[in-house]
């Protein structure tokens, strides 16, 4: 287990054509250095649900605790749905700040999967009916915003991503899945219909990622190759 990496930034890469690029010397080199905290706060499984309202206590319930209205067991799928949706919540308040957007290509493409494993698990794991993700990305600016100011300048415009995201995908997510549900219901066990889960992706936009969950889940193994 990675708990702390560094990386040495010595150059700036820049493309003088197309697909060609030179470095040149950064005028002040500097060592990044990236430390898990998480793993060392005392619990068992890492980094847990890291989203409070003021001071953490073994006794107060996390916001996002609240907002889903339960207790956190490590253990259970649930406690794994929750810290994806804190750790992604986390993650894309701070790129969304920074003015990546969520798209099909590239790092905004990065965002865009993150962020809809999040809404995933929210809705399919912990039973959330409505938009809940953009909340708990104010959860992250309400926390860190006093460090980082550019979170609380831009916390109107990330919920506004983040709800239209949200919305977009659950249009998706609640045909796809049931569309998914149907075909569980009419397979047999061990053979999977590659061509109707293909089906789910091609024609109805449910991502591969969540298909693979999805088909892991009811026990089937998965070539995506062959998907």
């Amino acid at each position: 287990m990675e708990i702390w990496n560094l990386v040495f930034m010595q150059y700036n890469r820049i493309e003088v054509e197309p697909g060609k690029y030179k470095l040149e010397p950064l005028p002040k080199p500097s060592v990044d250095t990236g430390l898990g905290l998480g793993a060392h706060r005392g619990n068992p499984a890492g980094r847990e649900v890291e989203l409070r309202h003021g001071p953490a206590s073994a006794d107060r319930s996390t916001s996002l605790l609240k907002l889903a209205d339960r207790h956190y067991e490590p253990e259970t799928q649930e406690g794994f749905a929750m810290r994806v949706i804190a750790d992604h919540a986390r993650a894309t308040a701070f790129l969304i700040a920074d003015g990546i957007l969520p798209g099909n290509e590239g790092r905004n493409y990065v965002l865009r999967k993150i962020m809809r494993r999040a809404i995933y698990q929210g809705r399919h794991t912990l039973g959330f009916q409505e938009s809940f993700f953009h909340k708990v990305a104010n959860f992250v600016i309400d926390e860190m915003h006093e460090p980082y100011p550019e979170l609380e300048v831009q916390r109107g415009f990330i919920e506004k991503m983040v709800k239209l995201e949200e919305e977009r995908f659950g249009a998706t997510l609640t045909v796809g899945l049931s569309k998914l549900d149907e075909l569980f219901a009419s397979m047999q066990a061990g053979t999977p219909e590659y061509k109707a889960i293909a089906r789910l992706y091609d024609t109805f936009g449910t991502p591969r990622d969540l298909i693979r969950v999805g088909l892991e889940e009811r026990g089937f193994s998965v070539d995506e190759d062959t998907v």
